[in-house]
């Protein structure tokens, strides 16, 4: 079980991120400004700044609530190792398989896997690190010629019916094919993220933060829990338009 506690919040205040994996020092945090912890004063003043909740990073309006959720067993993986998912069909009475892809994302979307799987419901657990654990839904082995990149499993016929969930595929020999890379800063949306009903956060947590919280759960948004964060709106807010550039321009990363 990997867990991300408060204690790390002196990571963020010292310059750490969570780069394709790995938590390495960088010159300068790009992690939204932390707000005041259990242990800092009480619960603060709602303050969304620089981490807005606007709603370009919500769904759109009118757009049903998805009713499937998800998350990958490893925030990456390397080309030719296998990477597991763990998907759960919200209330539904019986299992039902919907047709499942693994598709690189970029300027075309290049779908490299497809299959269909049988999903569950699986119970949403209210443990104290909001840990899911729910059984492996299915596995993919990565290609050995699948480009670095970022990768989404997409479940169901379309965004209606789970979010994407995404990872990263990395080179097997680091720096092999491009001297560039890109963090995704899976740390901070996970210490953002109230699935389960806490972050590490007072705005968005009930009915207080969570001391430290798990990577096995959906770094989602639900409609459920106010203040909603994952890692599919900050794909779409702050890294696609970078991420296309960089393609866009011939770099590889």
């Amino acid at each position: 079980m990997t867990t991300f506690s408060a204690s790390c919040r002196q990571l963020h205040k010292s310059g750490a991120a969570l780069v394709l994996g790995s938590l390495v020092p960088v010159e300068s945090a790009s992690a939204a400004r932390l707000l005041p912890g259990p242990n800092e004063g009480g619960p603060p003043q709602v303050d969304l700044s620089p981490m807005s909740f606007s709603a370009s990073m919500r769904r759109p309006t009118g757009d049903a609530e998805p009713t499937i959720r998800g998350y990958a067993r490893q925030s990456s993986v390397k080309q030719g190792a296998t990477i597991s998912f763990a998907f759960s069909s919200i209330n539904a009475a019986a299992p039902t398989n919907y047709p499942v892809r693994i598709i690189r994302l970029g300027q075309t979307d290049v779908t490299d896997y497809t299959g269909t799987e049988k999903i569950h419901a699986r119970k949403i657990k209210t443990t104290d690190d909001l840990s899911q654990d729910w059984p492996t839904t299915f596995s993919v082995r990565i290609g050995s010629n699948w480009p670095s990149g970022i990768y989404v499993a997409r479940v169901g016929d379309g965004l209606a019916d789970a979010p994407d969930v995404i990872f990263v595929v990395r080179a097997a020999r680091a720096g092999a094919t491009s001297s560039i890379m890109v963090q995704l800063p899976t740390a901070t949306i996970n210490a953002y993220c109230n699935y389960g009903g806490k972050s590490l956060y007072w705005y968005n947590s009930v009915p207080q933060p969570a001391p430290k919280v798990s990577f096995d759960r959906p770094l989602q948004s639900d409609g459920q829990w106010i203040y909603g964060f994952g890692l599919d709106e900050e794909y779409r807010t702050r890294i696609r338009d970078f991420y296309l550039w960089l393609e866009l321009s011939g770099r590889k990363v």
